[in-house]
Order: C-alpha cells, then structure tokens, then sequence
C-alpha cells in the first residue's frame, strides 16, 4: 500500500513501520516555514539509512513528506499551490522516472539523488542540472549538502516592495497595487513598533511557535532556551541564529502573513529598538571618518522581480524584513550561491550615507553566530533608492541601491494620504 506521511517529530528511529509508529505525529498542519523536503523512496521505511537519515533531518527541517509511489508524490508536487520551495530527495530506482516529471515544476529548487552506484547514476542524472545537486552514497555527504544549501536558500528569500519614481507626488488612490502594498508595510511597521507591549505578547509568540513544532524536540529545546533566557538587549544575537525565530518571521513577512507577523510584535519591536541603539553608536565612530560606506548583499531573485527593478529605476525599494548585509562582497557573493536564467544571482551594492538618522541598522558581528561575514544589519522595512539595475551575463545580475532618508519630504504627502483612507492614526486593525 502507497504510503505518504508529513512528519513533524524527532524521536529515535528504528521500527520498520515508522510512519504508524506511535513515537510520532503525523499531520497536515500548514507549513511556515519558507522550507519543505520531500523524498521519494519504495524503500523509505525499511532502508535503515533513510530511517536514521529522516531523524537526522528533523532537526534542520520542520516539514518533511514521505512517499514510496511516484504517482502520488507528483499529484502531491502539482497539487502545491503556495510558493513554499521544496528540496526533493530521490532514490535512483525511482529518481530515472520521476525527475523529468517535477524538475520544471516552480516549487521544486534542488533535486538529490541517494543510491548505491555513483558513478552509474551520474550517467543519467547529469542532464538534470543546474537543479541537481549531486549524486550521494553516504547519507552523512547527503545531509551535508542538504543543511549547506538549506542555509542558501532561507538566506535567498527576500520580501520587497517598490514605489515608482513619481508616486510620492500622486494621491494614495492613484497609485498601482505594488505602491499601495509599499505604503501599507510602512504604517504596518510603523504601528507594531510604536504600540504598547502588553506583559503576555512574548507568551502569545513562544505559544504558537510550540504549536507549530510539535512533536519536533530539537526546535522545541530550541523554543524552551528561548522562553527561559531571552533578554531584548540580545534581539540581534537571536535573530542571527539560524532557528525558528528567523525562519518563521521571515516566513510571514514575506507572505504578509499579519496574525503572525502580529504575534511577533515584541520581537520585532525590541530587535528595531537595539538596532536604533547600535545605529545611534555607530553614528558616534564614522561620521567624523567618512561620509559614505558600502556593504554588499547576494540573493537569487525571479526575472520577474529584476524587471521589475530594472523598469523604476530612481524608484523607492523597501525591504519588508530585517535586511542582512555584509562589509565584504566576497561574502555576498558566497552567499548568493549559483544562479540561473530563471532565478539568477543578484549582488546588491549599497551606499550608506552616514548623515542618516532615521533608518537603523547595526554591525552585528560581534553579537552575531557567524561572525566571519562582517554583518551589517538593517531594521525591518529599510527604504533604498535603486541607482541602477544590469544584467552581467545569463545568470548574475547587478542592482545598485542608496539608502533613503525616511524624512524626506517627498513621501509626507503618501503617508498622509493613506492616514485619511484609513480615518486618522492607524491601528492594527484598521490595516
């Protein structure tokens, strides 16, 4: 019998029926995380390196489906209707059939292939690149990759918003859906980060991440460390690792997922609060040194989204999460992984004018879990300028941007605008 299962646990594996196990809970629960994992195997539940491989696995990734028939798990990927981006793992007795089938599907972004017979399979499997990712006999080389390219892709994701450059002269009404959707995160920021924090909201945000990884103990160790020792001077220092708390915030702000970006509220708020403060010391060390700096970040972007940069030119870019940069463009670079003609790389160049006040961002190297990269990090909903957009060759792209000072003149009338259309100061509940 065809069996596929959502796993979302972490216990020891070793019975051959796992999946009706009562060691685990399997449910359907909605993904949101901005990472799903499929493998397909017949043997999935008997091969013991897959049984201890899938235990592996659970403590990196919080939703991971299992399917030993190929038929299902293709009706499976065909049937995603979210953008949720998927990293699929193959055995190389179905990976021949099924590949062709899903390789072009939009939610599928790395394929693996796990066998007994490298070289044999390298034959066959080399035509599916650039989405291949390797032809694997150990399950510890597989897990690996798989966790490198985990860290890519969540570091890819990157929620933006563009105003056109004559917007900020229109009336809200006049504007297209991508300004108006522009603005809307601007108060939305604005309102979370001004309003009163009662005592519970930290409560309300650790109570729904358990409930969205239950049954996983590795996150929920994670969750519990975080309940038990968070203090809001080390906002940064959390946010920086790669847990839960990064993955799901950025999750809902680039879908605009607002019940949890709602219940992320105090987070957001304290993570803004330390980055104004270390803003504020940075202005101290540099204003007297230099007036302009440049860091530098690498992400995979659609052409869609790069034609839409390319097309305002001089226009306003916001950044609708916490923006992550680095002092050196080598590691931009690394971390932009490869690109391809349908999602190329994109290198962010960045000037900072040091003589504004109004957009935080903080150096968080030294709080930082990966200190190495020379990270700068901007608070959420920073505005850019974009200077200038060029394709470098088939798979890499140049984007030019200029920080924007936010008391520029020229937005006042937009944010007023869309004060009146929502009747006065905006509330949460009247965004």
């Amino acid at each position: 019998m065809a069996d596929s299962s959502v796993i979302h646990t972490n216990p020891s594996i070793r019975q051959a029926n796992f999946p009706l196990s009562d060691n685990f809970t399997l449910t359907n629960d909605e993904n949101l995380e901005e990472l799903s994992m499929i493998w397909l195997d017949s043997n999935i539940h008997k091969n013991e390196d897959c049984l201890e491989m899938l235990t592996t696995l659970r403590s990196v990734i919080n939703y991971l489906k299992v399917f030993d028939n190929i038929s299902e798990c293709i009706a499976y990927i065909n049937s995603i209707t979210t953008e949720t981006k998927i990293l699929f793992i193959v055995s190389a007795e179905l990976g021949e059939s099924v590949i062709s089938e899903i390789y072009h599907s939009p939610n599928i972004v790395s394929i693996y292939v796990f066998c007994y017979d490298k070289i044999k399979h390298e034959i066959w499997s080399s035509q599916y690149k650039p989405k291949l990712q390797g032809v694997f006999i150990d399950k510890d080389t597989l897990y690996s990759k798989l966790v490198s390219d985990m860290k890519l892709q969540i570091s890819n994701f990157l929620p933006i918003s563009i105003l056109s450059e004559n917007a900020e002269q229109r009336c809200i009404r006049d504007l297209n859906k991508e300004s108006v959707s522009f603005m809307w995160f601007q108060l939305l920021i604005q309102t979370l980060i001004n309003m009163e924090h009662v005592d519970n909201a930290k409560n309300e945000m650790i109570n729904s991440c358990r409930k969205q990884y239950q049954g996983n103990q590795s996150v929920m160790k994670q969750i519990e460390e975080f309940s038990m020792n968070y203090d809001e001077n080390k906002a940064a220092e959390w946010y920086s690792k790669d847990i839960f708390l990064f993955r799901l915030l950025n999750r809902a702000l680039r879908t605009e997922n607002i019940d949890i970006i709602y219940k992320f509220r105090f987070f957001i708020a304290d993570l803004h609060r330390q980055l104004d403060k270390m803003h504020r010391e940075y202005n101290e060390l540099v204003l007297t040194n230099k007036k302009n700096s440049t860091v530098y970040r690498g992400a995979q972007m659609t052409i869609k989204e790069l034609k839409a940069l390319e097309d305002n030119i001089h226009g306003l870019i916001s950044v609708n999460t916490f923006f992550s940069t680095s002092k050196s463009s080598q590691v931009a670079t690394k971390f932009a992984s490869d690109g391809s003609q349908d999602n190329p790389t994109v290198i962010f160049t960045i000037t900072i004018d040091n003589r504004i006040q109004d957009q935080p961002f903080g150096i968080i190297e030294n709080t930082s879990n990966f200190s190495h990269e020379e990270e700068i990090l901007f608070s959420i909903g920073t505005i850019f300028r974009i200077e200038n957009v060029e394709q470098m060759n088939d798979t890499v792209w140049s984007v030019e941007l200029k920080l924007y000072e936010k008391a520029n003149l020229e937005l006042k009338p937009l944010m007023t605008s869309l004060e009146e259309e929502i009747s006065g100061k905006p509330t949460l509940l009247s965004l």
